[in-house]
């Protein structure tokens, strides 16, 4: 079997304490990912390892986090497995990226993929051919372009492919359901919709989106293993881990533990939040999130001091009026394509009392006018973009 994580964002700091280590909270969520990782790549029935991208959530990593991962490459390397990884958004900058220390490593089982259909972007595995098309500075060295090369590079391997590929890469798949990325990728960043291509047997097999998810498009698997840890109130409820593929290409995942885990607590009206917690069994080791009505603000410190007195991180409190609840549970967006949601949004205000009257137009009209400007304006923000 191939195992494979991606988006560890090893460095992210969020809801943490710096500890005696020097590590914050977050990055010692990811020190254990990593050991658990670790323990089951070494059982017999893993073959290889596969990382699609964001082992950083930096360009920039700290020593400390290099240092770590220096250490971690090594004991994986002495499994004697191959692994092999790709860089993503996060990994990536204008020169290079914060994973070149890997290569220079010189560890004859750890294989970093950072150019595009190299000698060592093609291999085999049983009857599967693997390709990698890793996310990397585009080639004119513009930032600005790169997620469109990504995405060139991507469809250039999925066409090239023959039955039983498996293409590993670093995008945003069009019915992929965000998580706690949405705060982390650039706004307007380019979409993949695989339904274009009908290949049997063929899995594509991505980082990027952190919510761990597997589904079809056609006869195309898509498959995310996830960020294997929390990071925000998105994902909270979630399970965090790995995927496993097997040779028949059925594809498992399996939860990491001993983590963090994230929690989002609705409190009802005129209700004490911290005796309506009290009424609940709440384990250790989280990170608790609450919503409630403006009327609790009240209790807010008290809420805080019960929280870290289960010993768990008190992550944040959203006050919610019930019109602001009405007006969020309301919008439903069925498609993550932006075009399709800004024109699903001006049908809803030209449908409501038929507003487009006032402008002299008709519907039909109307609608084409404001979404030729909404789009021109998408599209400046996506090329002023960096």
């Amino acid at each position: 079997m191939i195992l494979s994580f991606g988006d560890l964002h090893f460095g992210l700091r969020s809801f943490s304490h710096q500890q005696e280590s020097g590590f914050f909270d977050a990055e010692e969520d990811a020190k254990i990912v990593l050991e658990e990782i670790l323990l089951r790549a070494s059982k017999e029935d893993i073959d290889m390892v596969i990382i699609p991208g964001d082992i950083t959530h930096t360009n920039k990593p700290t020593s400390l986090v290099v240092r770590h991962l220096t250490n971690w490459f090594h004991r994986l390397n002495d499994l004697g497995k191959q692994v092999y990884i790709i860089p993503g958004n996060h990994d990536d900058s204008v020169y290079s990226h914060s994973t070149a220390f890997i290569s220079e490593l010189k560890l004859n089982n750890i294989h970093m993929i950072d150019k595009a259909l190299d000698n060592n972007s093609n291999i085999i595995w049983g009857e599967w051919n693997i390709v990698f098309a890793p996310y990397i500075t585009s080639i004119s060295g513009s930032l600005k372009d790169r997620n469109t090369e990504v995405h060139s590079l991507v469809r250039e391997c999925v066409q090239a492919s023959k039955n039983k590929t498996i293409v590993v890469s670093h995008i945003h798949e069009s019915n992929a359901q965000l998580g706690s990325e949405q705060v982390m990728i650039s706004k307007g960043v380019d979409i993949v919709d695989m339904s274009s291509y009908d290949k049997e047997d063929f899995i594509l097999l991505v980082g990027h989106i952190h919510r761990q998810q597997l589904y079809k498009k056609k006869n195309t698997t898509v498959c995310y293993p996830g960020s294997p840890y929390y990071m925000d109130v998105t994902d909270a409820g979630q399970q965090k881990g790995y995927a496993l593929i097997s040779s028949d290409g059925s594809i498992q995942f399996e939860q990491i533990l001993g983590i963090r885990t994230f929690q989002h607590y609705r409190i009802p009206e005129d209700i004490n939040p911290t005796q309506f917690l009290k009424g609940m069994r709440v384990s250790k080791n989280q990170v608790m999130f609450f919503t409630m009505p403006p009327s609790g603000k009240v209790f807010e410190k008290e809420l805080k001091e019960y929280v870290q007195s289960l010993g768990n991180f008190f992550g944040n409190v959203y006050y919610k009026t019930q019109e602001l609840e009405i007006r969020r549970t309301g919008i439903v967006v069925k498609q993550n394509d932006p075009y399709a949601i800004m024109k699903d949004n001006i049908n809803n205000v030209f449908n409501e009392n038929e507003g487009y009257k006032n402008f002299g137009l008709t519907k039909e009209q109307a609608e084409e006018k404001l979404f030729n400007v909404m789009s021109s304006v998408f599209q400046n923000n996506q090329d002023n973009e960096v």
